[in-house]
């Protein structure tokens, strides 16, 4: 199963267009699934589709990427995505290419992200690991950053065990919806955290170079016992 991991506060239109995305283009809708983050004082009146899986906050505000791992240990996949709200998808069977990929390598420690038409093709903004990668690093997403610059984590990591695959195929675009409350409070949130300047920390950059080794580590022994 693909489990889709997403925090969303706020916004039951964009949620929903983002579900009716993944539904409708999927071809085997039964093997994905949805597990979204929501705030304990968000009453907004969403919609859900297909597998769902809804986490509720006890407690107010707990920075996104740490709602992207409590999404993770619920989630019943083995592959898994961290997203945004604001995506949507466009490719019609993208789930078959997504699982084929994974099922070509043989240790599964891959980051495979879709073209979304913002970013390079060496760089994603979201994107699937296998369970491989999150036991090996111990975690799906640092929980550190409270709405932005998780990504630059995640692909610091890729390219140091040069293990990125770009499915130019699979079109997810981020729609980045700038003109809500919600984003303009992300937004203020990221700067006053200092997001960006967390990335770069000294100490920052050695831990995604330790995540690396142990992911290279994995690699290692696995071919060892091949």
């Amino acid at each position: 199963m693909i489990s889709i991991c997403v925090p969303t506060r706020g916004r039951p239109e964009i949620f929903k267009r983002f579900s009716d995305s993944i539904f409708d283009t999927a071809s085997n809708p039964d093997n994905v699934e949805i597990v979204s983050y929501h705030d304990n004082d968000d009453d907004s009146p969403y919609e859900y589709k297909g597998n769902h899986v809804k986490i509720f906050a006890d407690r107010y505000r707990t920075k996104i990427s740490g709602m992207i791992n409590d999404c993770a240990k619920v989630a019943k996949g083995d592959i898994y995505m961290y997203a945004n709200d604001d995506l949507v998808w466009y490719t019609k069977g993208w789930d078959e290419i997504v699982q084929k990929t994974f099922d070509e390598s043989d240790d599964k420690i891959i980051y495979v992200f879709p073209n979304d038409q913002w970013y390079r093709s060496s760089w994603a903004q979201c994107g699937w690991v296998h369970k491989n990668w999150i036991d090996a690093v111990g975690y799906f997403m640092p929980p550190y950053f409270s709405s932005m610059y998780w990504d630059g984590w995640i692909n610091d990591i890729g390219e140091q065990v040069n293990r990125m695959v770009f499915l130019r195929e699979v079109v997810v675009k981020h729609l980045v919806v700038q003109d809500d409350k919600v984003h303009e409070e992300y937004l203020v949130k990221c700067k006053e955290d200092k997001n960006k300047e967390l990335l770069n920390l000294p100490e920052m950059v050695e831990e995604r170079r330790n995540d690396a080794q142990k992911l290279q580590k994995f690699i290692n022994d696995f071919n060892n016992r091949a």
